[in-house]
C-alpha cells in the first residue's frame, strides 16, 4: 500500500491526478499523469499518456530503487521523478493516502503508513515565523522566546520545531520542550542527546538532527543544528535550517545539501522511548 500512496502522491504532485497533454518549462516535453519525459525512459508518447502503461512504468522504476521503502516517501518519488526539489511531494503524502484508503476502503491506513517520524512539515512551517529574534551580537527584545523555550528563529527553535511535528505534536502540551530536555544551544545538543540516552552516530538518516559542533562546518562558537530531509543519489544530504545564512538573510528557512560527513554527529529521532 506505501507504494500505491507514493504513486498516487506522485501523480498529485506533478499533474493534480490528470492526463495532462502539456509540459512545463523544465520539461516541455513531459506528459501524463507522471509528467514523464520523452528519453526513452517512459516509452512512447501514446505510453506516456496511458495511465495504465504510465503507472506500471512508474511502479517499476520504483520497484528498482535498493532501499525504497525505507525513504521517506517524497525522497523515494524523488529518487524515480528525478526532479529538482527532493521534499516537493511531502504535501501531497497525508491526501494520498487518503486517495488509496478510500479507493481500496480501508480503514486506519493513515496509521499504518504514517506511523513513525515524519518529515510533517512543507518547507517553512514555523508557526512563528515574524516573531521577534535576537539579532546577532546585539540585545533580545521582549518576546524573542518562542512556544518552544527557544529564542524565536534560531536553528534549534526550527529543530525542535520539527522533531516535535514529526512526533505529531503541533501545540501545547509539546512532547519535546526545552524546560524538559535542557537542550540549550546548539553545541550542548549532543550532550542532552546523551543525557536522554537517545541514539547519535556518523550515519545520515531522514528527520535526524544534523549536529555541528562548534566551529565546525561554518557553525559558531555556539555550534549549530537542521535536520535531514534527503539523501541525495550522489550521497549527499539535503537539510532544511533556521539562521544557517548570514545576515541579511538571517533568521530565516533555508535549505541545502552537504556532505554526510560534514557534521560532528547526527542525533537521530528520540521515538516514544
Amino acid at each position: 500500500m506505501k507504494g500505491q500512496a507514493i504513486g498516487v502522491m506522485t501523480a498529485m504532485g506533478e499533474s493534480s491526478l490528470q492526463v495532462l497533454d502539456r509540459g512545463d518549462g523544465p520539461g516541455p516535453d513531459s506528459r501524463g499523469l507522471f509528467q514523464q519525459r520523452d528519453n526513452g525512459t517512459w516509452g512512447s508518447y501514446e505510453d506516456r499518456m496511458d495511465p495504465l502503461i504510465s503507472s506500471t512504468n512508474f511502479f517499476n522504476a520504483l520497484q528498482d530503487i535498493d532501499g525504497w521503502e525505507s525513504l521517506s516517501p517524497s525522497e523515494a518519488a524523488h529518487r524515480v521523478q528525478r526532479n529538482a526539489d527532493p521534499f516537493h511531494y511531502t504535501q501531497y503524502w497525508v491526501d494520498a493516502i487518503d486517495v488509496v484508503a478510500a479507493v481500496a476502503d480501508i480503514e486506519g491506513l493513515d496509521t499504518c503508513l504514517i506511523g513513525g517520524p515524519q518529515l510533517a512539515g512543507v518547507g517553512d512551517d514555523l508557526p512563528w515565523p515574524s516573531s521577534p529574534f535576537c539579532a546577532i551580537g546585539g540585545t533580545c527584545p521582549p518576546g524573542a522566546v518562542s512556544p518552544l523555550g527557544m529564542y524565536n528563529r534560531e536553528c534549534t527553535d526550527f529543530a525542535l520545531w520539527r522533531l516535535n511535528a514529526m512526533a505529531g505534536v503541533t501545540g501545547d502540551p509539546w512532547k519535546f520542550h526545552n524546560s524538559d530536555l535542557t537542550l540549550g544551544n546548539a553545541e550542548q545538543w549532543l550532550n542532552a542527546w546523551n543525557r536522554q540516552g537517545w541514539d547519535s552516530g556518523q550515519e545520515p538518516e531522514v528527520g535526524a538532527v544534523a549536529y555541528y559542533a562548534a566551529n565546525v562546518g561554518g557553525a559558531g562558537s555556539v555550534g549549530h543544528v537542521a535536520i535531514v530531509a534527503g539523501i541525495n543519489d550522489d550521497g549527499t544530504v539535503a537539510i532544511e535550517e533556521y539562521n544557517g545564512m548570514a545576515p541579511p538573510d538571517d533568521h530565516q528557512y533555508s535549505t541545502r545539501n552537504i556532505q554526510p560527513d560534514e557534521v560532528s554527529a547526527y542525533l537521530y529521532f528520540p521515538g516514544d522511548d
